[in-house]
């Protein structure tokens, strides 16, 4: 499958669990997405730095280790950390230049984006279930209706519960 079928095909999933939504709710849900993934790649950003000032602390390790002992510990591992650290700076250098991308939402808007993401998704979810179900949903129907009927056949008993047997 080429990589266009694959984003046509997400695509068409967004559409196909957005179409419960005025045109107004989905770009809500929109803005609500864009603003939770700034939100992801601010995580993203401070994880890169602990990750890159562990790295430091191996070099720093290694070079304390090399000057008391006298011996190179691993050069190649040292090597391959201060790789990463430079690969890791640039990229969350390359990161911090650009601008945001999300707009800020009022606490009230990002609980509305909340709601109608979560409507749609419920929305599109029963949709499926009815339209592919139907007879598991009739089913457990009439198995629910059967259990209903064996307990109401019971008499009641005062107070509200069976009373237990003699033993």
């Amino acid at each position: 499958m080429a990589s266009g079928d694959s984003g046509e095909d997400s695509l068409q999933q967004v559409r196909e669990r957005l179409r419960f939504l005025s045109v107004e709710d989905q770009k809500t849900v929109c803005r609500r997405e864009c603003q939770l993934a700034q939100q992801q790649q601010e995580a993203l950003q401070r994880q890169m730095q602990q990750t890159i000032e562990r790295y430091r602390r191996v070099v720093q390790l290694h070079e304390a280790v090399d000057q008391t002992s006298g011996d190179r510990v691993d050069p190649e591992v040292q090597q391959k950390c201060q790789e990463r650290i430079e690969l890791l700076e640039a990229m969350w250098s390359k990161l911090c230049s650009e601008p945001p991308v999300s707009s800020q939402m009022s606490p009230m808007e990002r609980a509305k984006g909340f709601a109608f993401s979560s409507y749609a998704t419920t929305a599109n979810a029963a949709n499926k279930l009815k339209e592919g179900t139907g007879p598991v949903l009739e089913n457990a129907r009439s198995a629910f209706a059967s259990l209903t009927s064996r307990f109401s056949r019971r008499e009641p008993v005062p107070g509200g519960y069976p009373e237990a047997a003699d033993a």
